[in-house]
């Protein structure tokens, strides 16, 4: 399993390999002096700095393996999951702060919302966690309810950069986005016909993206909940996120000839408009 970091502006990439497949805590956008985590399955924790890839601290977060990890630079704080377990930890001493368990689902996504006092997380099951940090207790805990005849499995949970909103999507095609602090379900989005993978908002919050298995990359308005356009793309689209400044979209595919990441113009929402505009006169 590796890592592999890209230099847009030198035209380079950096790659990093591990022996066993590890759980990452790096971003789509990794800038200088970046800190992210590895997981593994042994239950230790590690840190690497980016973009040189030096490691730095190690130590032993859980009795099995990790299956997701989240981290907070805004709090210093890291949390991870094994199975239902999951830890919060200071990351300068690697203290554990606070712990929680859930019966099910193993969790595979770990969330921290921006302000870092809402930890969320989800996995093998419908069901969505949400921890208020300052208290240590369960704030919310919410049923992803997908139409389905078979048990739903969520692949992703995130926040909007506002922290006003939540997403989470579903092996089921479809997205649910919800608000916080009442965890009301805004609207449920409905157009992939294959599972939903990984969901992005824009940074300004007014954009969110969705990727699917169905090789689609939709986009759509967060205040209306109404999709804006579709990407159709070469193979399963499995992780989509904006640039910093909303001009850029990253997209991670793959297909019968492996992974392949795209750098695309990401389309405002004024774009979006004018074409809609220009189509409709013709």
């Amino acid at each position: 399993m590796s890592l592999v970091l890209w230099d847009l502006a030198a035209n380079t990439q950096s790659s990093y390999v591990w022996a066993e497949p590890p759980v990452f805590s790096v971003g789509a956008v990794v800038r200088e002096g970046s800190v992210g985590f590895v997981g593994h399955t042994n239950g230790n924790v590690e840190s690497w700095r980016f973009p040189g890839g030096d490691k730095g601290a190690s130590w032993r977060a859980h009795d099995a393996g990790v299956t997701a990890i989240a981290h907070s630079q805004r709090a210093n704080r890291l949390a991870t999951a094994s199975g239902g377990e999951v830890k919060l930890w200071d990351i300068g001493a690697q203290r554990l702060l606070n712990q929680f368990r859930v019966a099910r689902p193993i969790l595979t996504r770990l969330a921290f919302s921006p302000d870092s006092r809402i930890l969320a997380g989800c996995g093998e099951s419908s069901d969505i966690w949400l921890w208020d940090l300052e208290t240590g207790g369960v704030l919310l805990h919410l049923d992803h309810d997908s139409p389905s005849p078979t048990p739903v499995i969520l692949n992703w949970i995130d926040f909007s950069p506002d922290g006003s909103l939540f997403i989470t999507t579903s092996r089921h095609n479809d997205a649910m986005l919800w608000e916080l602090p009442s965890g009301k379900r805004r609207a449920v989005l409905q157009g992939h016909v294959q599972g939903v993978w990984n969901a992005a908002f824009s940074p300004d919050s007014k954009t969110l993206a969705t990727a699917g298995e169905d090789a689609k990359v939709k986009l759509w308005n967060v205040a209306t909940a109404q999709e804006l356009t579709t990407l159709r793309l070469p193979g399963l689209a499995y992780f989509v996120q904006f640039s910093a400044n909303c001009q850029a979209l990253a997209i991670a595919t793959y297909n019968t000839n492996g992974p392949l990441v795209q750098l695309l113009r990401a389309p405002s929402l004024q774009d979006i408009d004018a074409s809609d505009r220009k189509g409709k006169a013709r």
